[in-house]
């Protein structure tokens, strides 16, 4: 199983590792991960190996802080990779810190993922963490619970479902 993370600092990129291997666990296949700082994506170089390495992945994982707006970088980096794998089977996930988050953060930044994974036909997953501060508009439980938002379209990623997702 192949996974390309993006994330905003060290805690972010354990987060998204911890749920790479939950993955790993559930399709029986050891990771092959490979792990982009969001703000190294403004380096032509480095973003151009990071989007090779997510054409060719089964799940790309951002994981982010959620205090603070999606960093341009990553936001440009996401349209060119999805731009460039219209038809792939990958699925875009995001994972949000579970202390440093901002409701409106957290929705804008949900909510772009969603439309950028929508317009290229690619799976989208929210993961929203425990206790994270009410009044988003980006379908988070307002009771402060964990979820997982899937918008699951190829059978190969069926099995995943929200009790599963949720307990990751």
């Amino acid at each position: 199983m192949r996974c390309v993370v993006l994330y905003d600092d060290f805690d972010c990129g354990i987060r998204a590792k911890d749920f790479a291997d939950f993955l790993a666990t559930k399709f029986g296949q050891p990771p092959a991960l490979a792990l982009w700082r969001c703000d190294l994506l403004g380096f032509p170089e480095i973003a151009e190996a990071a989007r090779e390495n997510a054409l060719v992945s089964d799940f790309v994982i951002v994981s982010l802080r959620g205090d603070r707006p999606l960093p341009f970088e990553t936001c440009h980096w996401i349209d060119t990779w999805l731009n460039s794998a219209k038809g792939g089977i990958t699925s875009l996930m995001v994972l949000f810190d579970p202390i440093r988050n901002d409701a409106q953060h957290m929705g804008c930044a949900c909510t772009m993922l969603r439309i950028a994974a929508s317009r290229a036909g690619a799976d989208f997953f929210a993961g929203c963490p425990a206790g994270a501060r009410r009044g988003t508009s980006a379908n988070f439980d307002a009771s402060g619970g964990e979820t997982i938002e899937p918008r699951v379209r190829h059978s190969r990623h069926r099995e995943l479902t929200r009790q599963e997702l949720q307990a990751a």
